[in-house]
C-alpha cells in the first residue's frame, strides 16, 4: 500500500515519531494507528508521508479517528503500510501530507431495520451486525453479534443458531455467570434473565476502513417480573479494514462498564471448562485445522493459553458448492488484554473462544471500564499460508510513538 497518492502540499506537518519494530514482518500489509492531534479542518480526505532514513518517502491514504474516552484511545490516524527488510529497526517519522487525491472508499455501510450491513462498493457482502431488538419467536433473544461474516472468496465463515448449540451467534461476546453482591443475575451466554437493550449505533465509511460504534445495556429481569435493572454498559467499536492480497483485518474493541455496584462476571463452571467471552462460531467446513501460536492443535482443548488461534477448512461457497481450497479466520488478542495470553477453548465442530476471565469471577467496580481488544484476520489457506503469525505481530507491535511536541502514547 506504500505508493504515491495525489498531490502533496508544501506545508507538511510532522505529527509523530517512532521506531519500526525489530520483529516487523517485511512486506506484510499492516493496519497502523498513529497518535496525532486533530488535523485542522478535518473532515476531508487525508494522506500521510512516511519518512525512514535512507529510503524514499512514501505517501499513503490516511483516515482520522477521534479520541474515544470510553475506549481509552487518543486522536489518531490509521493507515495501511508495507515496509521492506531495510526499514526494520529504523526510526520513522509520520507527517500529514495534504490532499490524497481521488481515493475511493472500499466499502459502503447501510442500516436496514435491526441490522447494519457492510458491503464492497459494488454491493458484495462483507459482514452484517445485528444491533436492535431480537427476532421474535426465537428460543433465545439473540442480538449484538456479527453474522454473516464473509470470506475472501464469498464463503460464509460464521454460523447462526446451529442445531447443536442454538444460542451460538456468529461472532459474539457473552458470558455465562453474572452476579450482584453474590446474587446470580443469570446468563447472557445462553440468555435466560439477561437481555441487551440496543442504544446508539453510528457508522461511517472511509478510505482505510469502515467503522461502526454500537452501545447496549445489559439488563436483568427476573422471570415473571416486570422490573428491569440495567447493570453493564457495553460499547463496541468495529473497524473493517480495506481487503489486501493477504487477507482482511477486522477489529473489535469492546468496553464494558458496570453501572451499578457489586457486579461480577465469569465463565462456566460446567466440567471446569471456563468458557465465556469473545467467541467465533464457524460455519460447517471439511478438512478442518486448528492452530494457535504457530502450533497445530490436534483436538478439542480447554484452558489453552495463546496469543492467537486460527480455524480453517473448506467452506461452502455462495453457489452451495464446497470450496476447492482451504480458507479461514484467526482471532488475535490485543497486546493490552488482561491475563495475557488468555485461555481459550478450541472445538473442531466450529468454535474458538477466548475464555476470559474463565473459572474465576471478575470484579467489575462501578464506573471502571474493562477494555478487551481483538482482531480477526480473514485469509486463504491454513494459518501458515494465511500468514496469521505475521498478522498477529503487526497487531501487537509497539512502535514507541511519541508526538513531535512531546508526550508518549502507545495505545493502538
Amino acid at each position: 500500500m506504500a505508493a504515491a497518492v495525489g498531490a502533496v502540499r508544501a506545508e507538511n506537518r510532522p505529527i509523530a515519531a517512532g521506531v519500526v519494530p525489530t520483529d516487523w514482518p517485511a512486506g506484510f500489509p499492516a493496519m497502523l494507528a498513529v497518535p496525532c492531534p486533530r488535523p485542522a479542518g478535518q473532515g476531508g480526505p487525508l494522506a500521510a508521508r512516511i519518512r525512514i532514513p535512507g529510503q524514499e518517502p512514501m505517501v499513503v491514504p490516511a483516515q482520522f479517528e477521534a479520541a474515544d474516552q470510553t475506549a481509552g484511545t487518543p486522536d489518531r490516524i490509521w493507515l495501511i503500510l508495507k515496509l521492506d527488510k531495510a526499514a526494520v529497526g529504523r526510526p520513522v517519522e509520520i507527517e500529514l501530507a495534504g490532499d490524497p487525491g481521488a481515493v475511493a472508499n472500499p466499502y459502503a455501510s447501510k442500516r436496514e431495520g435491526e441490522q447494519l450491513h457492510i458491503t464492497t462498493a459494488d454491493g458484495k457482502p462483507i459482514l452484517s451486525y445485528y444491533h436492535g431488538k431480537p427476532e421474535p419467536n426465537q428460543r433465545y433473544p439473540l442480538n449484538d453479534f456479527v453474522h454473516p461474516l464473509i470470506g475472501l472468496d464469498g464463503e460464509t465463515l460464521t454460523n447462526l443458531r446451529p442445531i447443536d448449540h442454538v444460542h451460538h451467534r456468529g461472532v459474539y461476546w457473552t458470558w455465562v455467570r453474572h452476579e450482584q453482591n453474590g446474587k446470580s443475575l443469570g446468563s447472557w451466554w445462553q440468555p435466560d434473565t439477561i437481555h441487551a437493550d440496543g442504544k446508539d449505533l453510528a457508522f461511517a465509511d472511509g478510505p482505510v476502513f469502515s467503522r461502526f460504534c454500537a452501545r447496549h445495556e445489559w439488563v436483568y429481569q427476573a422471570k415473571g417480573s416486570t422490573e428491569t435493572m440495567p447493570f453493564v454498559d457495553e460499547q463496541v467499536v468495529c473497524r473493517v479494514f480495506q481487503t489486501q492480497a493477504d487477507g482482511r483485518a477486522i477489529d473489535f474493541d469492546i468496553t464494558l462498564t458496570a453501572i451499578v455496584d457489586g457486579i461480577r462476571m465469569g465463565g462456566t463452571t460446567d466440567l471446569g471448562k471456563g468458557y465465556g467471552g469473545f467467541t467465533f462460531r464457524y460455519a460447517p467446513a471439511t478438512e478442518v485445522k486448528i492452530a494457535a501460536d504457530r502450533k497445530l492443535i490436534p483436538g478439542d482443548q480447554n484452558h489453552l493459553r495463546a496469543r492467537w488461534a486460527d480455524w480453517s477448512g473448506r467452506f461452502k461457497l455462495a453457489d452451495g458448492k464446497i470450496a476447492d481450497r482451504r480458507s479461514g479466520a484467526a482471532v488475535l488478542i490485543g497486546a493490552d488484554h488482561p491475563d495475557m495470553p488468555p485461555e481459550w477453548i478450541t472445538r473442531y465442530y466450529g468454535v474458538l473462544g477466548v475464555t476470559y476471565p474463565g473459572l474465576q469471577m471478575l470484579e467489575m467496580p462501578k464506573g471502571k471500564p474493562l477494555r478487551l481488544r481483538y482482531r480477526l484476520w480473514i485469509h486463504r489457506g491454513d494459518a501458515g499460508e494465511g500468514r496469521v503469525d505475521e498478522a498477529y505481530r503487526t497487531y501487537a507491535a509497539d512502535w514507541q510513538w511519541s508526538a513531535t511536541g512531546g508526550g508518549k502514547d502507545k495505545k493502538q
